[in-house]
Formats: C-alpha cells, structure tokens, sequence
C-alpha cells in the first residue's frame, strides 16, 4: 500500500475532519482547548471576571444536577454525586464544585457535559 498525499489522511489510522486535532481525545492539547472554550466567558459561577481563589480549595468534585420543583413552584438545580447517577436521569448540567478548606463545598462551573466537567475538574485539581 502507498502512502497517500492526501491532506486529510495521516499515519496511526488517524483522519482528520474539520473538528479534528488529530489527538486523541483527553489529550492536554485538546484538554487545553476544551477548557478555553469552557472558560470563554468565564466562571458561570463565580462573580463576573474573578477566578476562583485557589487556595481556599482542598479538593474539587463533579456533582450532576437536576431540576426541582419545590412546594411553592420554584424550580431549583439539586446536585447529586456522580455515582448516584441512573440511567434516564434528566441531568440539567454538570457542575465542577470546589471543596472549600473551611468546610463545605463552592460551585465554580456549570458544564453542558460530563466530560466537560471532567476535564475542568482536572484543571481545578492541578490549580490547588
């Protein structure tokens, strides 16, 4: 077989597409790209243009989260661990939480995906 000189053909049965690095997934270039993109605003959860104050954090966690209607009507986000998750559960987002040193836990982001929020939750733990 000859190599090919196509453009869009390359070695390790890799192709690229006009979404593609040509890195595997979960690697730190698309990690990195990942988390640009995620952050492009900002922290959703955090007051406009801060970042989190990494030193106030011991650990970082990934809760999903649901919709709740309350008794009078309210509808609120509840977040749930990861390994509480069953399938068909209608997840609303999932959110990077930051376990504060002081006790209690600190929304920084709220993610459209699981592996969004993985892959922030990662960036969060290399931060402390």
């Amino acid at each position: 077989m000859f190599p090919s000189h196509d453009k869009q053909t390359v070695s390790n049965d890799l192709t690229a597409t006009s979404v593609s690095t040509l890195d595997p997934e979960g690697s730190p270039k698309n990690d990195n790209v990942l988390i640009r993109d995620i952050l492009a605003n900002g922290w959703n959860c955090m007051p406009k243009e801060l970042e989190p104050i990494w030193t106030d954090y011991d650990g970082i966690e990934v809760m999903f989260c649901i919709e709740h209607q309350n008794q009078g009507g309210d509808i609120t986000l509840e977040p749930f661990l990861e390994s509480s998750l069953e399938e068909g559960t209608p997840v609303k987002c999932w959110s990077v939480f930051g376990h504060c040193i002081d006790g209690g836990i600190e929304c920084l982001h709220d993610c459209k995906t699981q592996h969004e929020a993985n892959t922030l939750a990662k960036y969060c733990e290399r931060m402390i």
